[in-house]
C-alpha cells in the first residue's frame, strides 16, 4: 500500500467517524428526539426510529471497516467500505430533490461524497504492495 492510499485510507476512517458522532450527537437531538416525542402514528415513528439506529451502527462499522482496511492493507475491504461510502453519498444526494428538501435542509449525501473518494483513492494505492 502507497503511503497515499494509507493517508487516504486514514482520512477516510476519520471522516466516517466524525460523520457518525455528528449524527449520533447533533442528529440525534434534532431528528431522533424529536421523532419520538412527535405525534405521529407508531406505524411511521417504529420504523424511523429503528432506521436511525441501524444507521448509526453502520456509520459506526464504516469507520472501523475503512480503518480496519487500512491497517491490514486490504483492498477488497478497502473497496466495500468505499462502496458503503459511495451508497450513503448517492442515497442522500438524490433524497434532496425528490424530497423537495434543500441541500442546506439535507447535506448528508455531500458529506460523504469525500469519504467515497479518499476510499476509492487508498483502494487504488492498496493494491500495490
Amino acid at each position: 500500500m502507497t503511503r497515499q492510499a494509507r493517508i487516504a485510507g486514514w482520512l477516510a476512517a476519520g471522516l466516517s467517524l466524525a460523520w457518525f458522532l455528528v449524527h449520533t450527537f447533533v442528529g440525534g437531538a434534532e431528528v431522533a428526539g424529536p421523532l419520538r416525542a412527535s405525534d405521529l402514528p407508531v406505524e411511521v415513528v417504529a420504523p424511523a426510529w429503528m432506521v436511525w439506529h441501524m444507521v448509526t451502527g453502520l456509520l459506526l462499522l464504516m469507520a472501523v471497516s475503512f480503518a480496519v482496511a487500512t491497517l491490514q492493507r486490504d483492498a477488497g475491504s478497502m473497496i466495500l467500505s468505499s462502496a458503503m461510502a459511495a451508497v450513503f453519498a448517492l442515497a442522500g444526494l438524490a433524497a434532496v430533490p425528490l424530497t423537495g428538501a434543500g441541500l442546506g435542509d439535507l447535506p448528508q449525501g455531500l458529506l460523504f461524497v469525500p469519504v467515497a473518494i479518499a476510499g476509492l483513492i487508498a483502494w487504488s494505492g492498496s493494491r500495490a504492495r
